[in-house]
């Protein structure tokens, strides 16, 4: 009867049949048994038909033979994967808005235009929205994701999560879940700079700013450039935000006195001239005398002046050489001036009277023809001005008949054809020039200094006597370097060392109006600068007796 029922057709086809099933069965079962989850203690029942190849691992229905993914929980229409999202609920343009609530689904738009790039269009959200699948009636729970959440509970996503601003993110992922933006802007409102300042009221989208400027860089001073770019961001100006300034000084153009040249603002903005000639002392040679343009701040033949008392105005035309003054008073300090005639007292001779310069400070009065305030039978000369002690004359020191404001030699009887001068210039005897020539060979300096050294001063005091045993005379007092060194600072160094010696003749009672001293540097030597004998040559300061009309 089995040989009918399995209808066998020998023996050996029987025993292998009922040999191999078992074995067949044997080995699926190890086979379930490798895949068993050591989490579960209690091992699945296998039941028949598992023995008959519907092993289900995930437990969704689907067998394992036709399930695409054998580790989750799926669907059958899936093939055993979880669903996909439906259109409805995929995001086909990636501007942060599902298809169902995106009037634009396939063109990326703004959330406030309820996904399209222009105007909102409310209808077409209506248009756009899921339909009822076939399998469903209206009147069906409507669930297009198969999350088991109603598409109609408000307030949650796709994935049931709640979405305050309904903008297609969880507040969980939301960086703004109270108010709708987009998902490439973590949904926030589009900013494009990230300053926290929305797209559409921001009024510079490209320029990170803040919300009290609306978006924009702060601009302190209101030049139209930010302060973040603003070299001076507290004082308006065009260039990199600060004012003009040509010479780079730190002074701008409008507050600068020499807005081409640099300088500091302690001084207007413009160069220093501390002696005041108008020649800056960075171009200036003689920075300490006043000189002139033309000679590069210095006297014409490159020499200065002697300036005893360091007024700025040389000793030949300070009438106080020894007491600093003012150019308004000729070098002298400001004096009184009682009568307010435009006269100092000092040299008014009617300090109490106003009078005109061409008077000497006096008016000129019926009974005072010559306006020197002495009138009448007083005056030995009406006609001429004169002194008080001269009853009315002018002095005339000499006694030579020639007063001394015409004298060209005041102290020394002369001519009126040599202007009070004597007819012929009195000459040196050989020991008189022997203490020149001693002075220009003796008469030495500290090093690089402008001190005379202690031997010099005995030579200087027989010089001081020739002065005063012609007392014609002018002095002229020369000084002279070397060549080694920087040629300016030579030439400051001569200039120096000539009124060092000026100054100590002076000091021995020879009125200063009678010298001069010059320095010339480097510029005349008498030897070459190559060897150390003609260097000491060079190093020198002539002295010069002259006789003058």
């Amino acid at each position: 009867m089995k040989n009918h029922l399995f209808n066998f057709r020998d023996d050996q086809e029987r025993e292998v049949f009922f040999v191999a099933i078992p074995v067949i069965a044997l080995f699926a079962l190890l086979g379930y048994w490798l895949m068993f989850d050591g989490s579960n203690t209690t091992p699945p029942v296998i039941t028949d038909s598992s023995m008959a190849g519907d092993a289900d691992g995930d437990g969704d229905g689907v067998p394992d033979a036709n399930d695409q993914c054998i580790a989750q929980v799926g669907l059958p229409a899936s093939q055993g994967c979880p669903a996909a999202p439906t259109f409805a609920a995929q995001d086909n343009d990636n501007d942060g808005l599902r298809n169902d609530v995106d009037a634009c689904p396939d063109t990326s738009g703004a959330v406030a235009n309820a996904g399209c790039p222009g105007a909102t269009n409310s209808g077409a959200i209506k248009s756009n929205a899921a339909a009822t699948p076939p399998s469903m009636s209206t009147t069906d729970t409507l669930d297009a994701d198969g999350d088991t959440i109603e598409d109609s509970n408000a307030g949650t996503n796709a994935g049931g999560e709640l979405d305050s601003d309904a903008d297609g993110l969880p507040d969980s992922e939301d960086n703004c879940p109270e108010v709708a933006g987009a998902k490439a802007d973590s949904g926030c409102p589009h900013d494009p700079d990230n300053d926290g300042v929305a797209g559409d009221a921001d009024n510079c989208p490209q320029q990170p700013g803040s919300a009290i400027d609306n978006g924009c860089p702060k601009d302190s001073d209101g030049d139209g450039i930010n302060d973040f770019e603003d070299q001076c961001p507290a004082v308006a100006g065009p260039i990199d935000g600060c004012p003009e300034d040509d010479d780079n000084d730190g002074v701008v153009n409008s507050a600068d006195d020499c807005p081409a040249l640099p300088g500091p603002g302690s001084n207007q903005g413009c160069p220093s001239d501390a002696d005041g000639d108008g020649v800056f002392d960075a171009e200036d040679r003689c920075p300490q005398q006043v000189g002139s343009a033309t000679n590069d701040g210095c006297l014409p033949d490159n020499a200065s002046a002697v300036d005893t008392d360091l007024d700025g105005l040389p000793d030949n035309v300070d009438l106080c050489p020894n007491e600093a003054g003012i150019s308004d008073s000729d070098g002298c300090p400001a004096a009184a001036d009682t009568d307010s005639d435009g006269i100092i007292d000092d040299l008014d001779n009617c300090p109490r009277q106003p009078g005109s310069e061409d008077n000497n400070g006096c008016p000129k009065l019926a009974d005072d023809p010559d306006g020197d305030g002495i009138t009448g039978s007083d005056d030995r000369c009406p006609a001429e001005a004169g002194t008080q002690s001269n009853q009315g004359c002018p002095l005339d020191s000499d006694g030579d008949g020639i007063a001394n404001n015409n004298d060209l030699c005041p102290d020394a009887p002369g001519t009126a054809g040599e202007q009070g001068c004597p007819a012929e210039r009195p000459s040196l005897s050989a020991e008189d020039r022997q203490i020149l020539s001693n002075a220009l060979t003796n008469v030495e300096f500290n090093s690089n200094s402008t001190t005379l050294t202690e031997a010099s001063t005995s030579i200087l005091d027989k010089v001081a006597g020739l002065m005063r045993k012609y007392p014609t005379a002018t002095l002229e007092i020369r000084g002279h370097t070397d060549g080694s060194g920087n040629a300016n600072n030579n030439m400051d160094l001569s200039m120096g060392r000539a009124s060092s010696a000026a100054s100590y003749i002076a000091s021995r009672g020879i009125e200063v109006t009678r010298m001069i001293a010059y320095g010339y540097g480097e510029s005349q030597p008498l030897a070459s600068n190559d060897t150390p004998a003609g260097r000491k040559t060079n190093r020198r300061v002539e002295f010069e007796l002259k006789f003058n009309r």
